[in-house]
C-alpha cells in the first residue's frame, strides 16, 4: 500500500489481446515491436488488483483528458488502454471489467472492423462494429486508433486528416459522445502528427514509450504479458514521474 495520505503517479497501461496462450505454456502472437501480444485473463485480473492495491483509482482515456490540468493530470489515476479493438475485448476483458468495478479505454480502427490476425489463434479476431457497439453498451469507452492504422508518419497531409477525422467520426457515430482521445497505431508519431491530431479535435493522444507527459504524446506503459504481476509495478516506476 501507499503510504498514508500518499497517492501513486498516473499511469497508463495498455495492452493489447487478452486470451489463452496457444501452445505448451508458450507465448504466441509476436507484434512488430517483438512484444507479446497475448494477456492471460488470470495475468489481467492480477494487475487490476495490484493497482488498486497500490492505491490507484481507474479512470477512462476521456476522463483523464477532463482531469488534466496544465503540464499532467492529478496523481493516483490509472488508465487501462486496449488497442486494435479485438474481439476478446468484449467476450474476455469487458466481463472481468464489469465483475472488478473498472472501465477502461479501447482503442478502435473502424475501417478494420471484422479482420483477422490467423497467427494470434482464437485471439486474433477484431470486433465488427455491432460487437464494438455492444462493449460501449456494456459501459467501456471506445476512443481512436485511426481509421485503419498506418504509420500516421508516412501519410500525405490529406491524408493523415483523414485517417483521423473519418475515425473520430466513426467512433462517435457508434458511441453518440465525443471521442477526445487518439492512441497513434504502433506509437508512431512526430510534430507534424501531433499537430494534425489537435487540428481533428483530439484532447489527447498516447504513445507507447516512455518520454515527458504532453498530452499529445501521454506517455504509456506495456503491461507484461508473462511473469509475476509484480514485473508491471517495475515498469511502472520506470515511467517519467509527472511534473511537479
Amino acid at each position: 500500500m501507499t503510504a498514508a495520505g500518499s497517492r501513486p503517479p498516473t499511469r497508463v497501461v495498455f495492452y493489447h489481446c487478452v486470451g489463452q496462450l496457444l501452445g505448451d505454456g508458450e507465448v504466441s502472437g509476436v507484434g512488430s515491436d517483438g512484444g507479446a501480444m497475448i494477456t492471460p485473463p488470470a495475468q489481467f485480473e492480477a494487475h487490476i488488483e495490484l493497482l488498486r492495491e497500490r492505491g490507484y483509482r481507474f479512470v477512462t482515456a476521456g476522463e483523464l483528458a477532463g482531469h488534466w490540468r496544465r503540464s499532467a493530470p492529478p496523481a493516483g489515476l490509472a488508465v487501462l488502454t486496449f488497442d486494435d479493438g479485438w474481439r476478446d475485448g468484449l467476450t474476455t476483458v469487458a466481463p472481468v471489467l464489469a465483475r472488478l468495478g473498472v472501465r477502461a479505454t479501447f482503442f478502435v480502427c473502424p475501417a478494420a472492423f471484422g479482420n483477422r490476425k490467423p497467427e494470434l489463434g482464437p485471439s486474433g479476431v477484431v470486433m465488427t462494429e455491432a460487437e464494438a457497439r455492444s462493449l460501449h453498451g456494456a459501459g467501456m469507452e471506445l476512443a481512436s486508433h485511426s481509421l485503419s492504422h498506418p504509420d500516421l508518419r508516412e501519410l500525405s497531409d490529406g491524408d493523415l486528416r483523414h485517417e483521423l477525422t473519418a475515425s473520430r467520426e466513426a467512433v462517435e457515430a457508434l458511441t453518440g459522445e465525443p471521442c477526445l482521445t487518439l492512441a497513434y497505431p504502433d506509437g508512431w508519431h512526430d510534430r507534424r502528427v501531433e499537430r494534425a491530431v489537435a487540428d481533428a479535435g483530439y484532447q489527447l493522444a498516447f504513445a507507447t514509450e516512455h518520454g515527458p507527459w504532453r498530452k499529445l504524446a501521454v506517455p504509456r506503459v506495456q503491461a507484461p504479458t508473462i511473469g509475476p504481476p509484480e514485473i508491471l509495478l517495475r515498469r511502472l516506476r520506470l515511467s517519467p514521474r509527472l511534473p511537479a
